[in-house]
């Protein structure tokens, strides 16, 4: 009889022994670089988590699962404690990694919040703002962001978050969705770390629409969200990037006081202007 009856072993696994685990690493999926550097950014911040789940070899002493942590391990010079599990029958390869994982709407549900959904995509959109930069928040550029830098986002500014959240609701629905919910959350949240009174009244203002004279950027806001609401081709202006750019512009032009009589912005070209910043 050939079975092997399968160990486990608890290990502090360093940066050399990474090396030597992955040195049996045969016939193993593509390495995807993007998750090395995701769960390295983890273990260098203190964010990564023993969790259980073994770093797998099979009876031939081959890995079969773990190759992207090890990496991790030895990009960020960070040894993490693990299970190891050796003797696994090597087609059992074949039934891993199936599970879904859990996105950052699951870990603020286990919390016991409320709305998880759009509350995890407010924290992103903030997170992504604050970390990386404004224009980062709305996909651009490659830097990416882990779920436990998100989750330790929202743990810091919780209070913010679900006090942005319903505000958002309200001016979004209240202006007939020229921006979206969490658009407005996000925008109101930063705009009133500038200044409370002058968030709520800008958006007060920009989402019931009245009492807006010529000039007033607020007006010329919302004709520009309505004509690229209408807009029938997708296209620069009728992308989120370019109706928070113009967004930010007008609250700039509210808070200097200044008329306006049109809001642009060019991310391109010869006349390329940087993404707009408030204050």
């Amino acid at each position: 009889m050939n079975d092997i009856t399968p160990t486990m072993t608890h290990k502090h696994i360093t940066p050399r022994i990474a090396k030597t685990m992955l040195s049996h690493n045969t016939g193993n999926r593509p390495l995807r670089k993007a998750v090395v550097q995701r769960y390295a950014t983890d273990m260098e911040n203190g964010d990564w988590q023993d969790n259980g789940d073994p770093i797998r070899f099979d009876t031939n002493g081959r890995l079969i699962d773990g190759q992207h942590r090890l990496e991790a391990v030895i990009l960020s010079d960070t040894p993490i404690d693990a299970w190891v599990l050796r003797g696994l029958k090597p087609e059992t390869q074949k039934t891993m990694d199936q599970a879904a994982p859990r996105s950052l709407a699951d870990w603020l549900k286990f919390k016991g919040e409320a709305n998880v959904s759009r509350l995890a995509t407010l924290t992103m959109l903030d997170a992504r703002w604050n970390t990386l930069g404004p224009t980062y928040a709305f996909g651009e550029g490659r830097r990416k962001m882990t779920r436990s830098q998100f989750a330790r986002f929202f743990d810091e500014h919780a209070d913010e978050l679900r006090d942005a959240l319903p505000r958002g609701r309200k001016y979004a629905r209240r202006s007939g969705n020229l921006l979206s919910d969490n658009v407005c959350a996000l925008l109101w949240l930063e705009f009133s770390k500038i200044s409370r009174s002058d968030a709520d009244i800008f958006f007060v203002r920009f989402s019931e629409g009245s009492n807006l004279g010529e000039g007033d950027p607020i007006l010329v806001l919302r004709r520009a969200l309505i004509r690229a609401k209408t807009l029938k081709e997708e296209g620069l202006q009728s992308s989120t990037r370019f109706k928070v750019a113009l967004t930010i512009k007008a609250w700039n032009k509210y808070r200097q006081g200044l008329p306006a009589r049109s809001l642009s912005w060019k991310p391109g070209g010869a006349a390329k202007e940087p993404f707009p910043l408030p204050y």
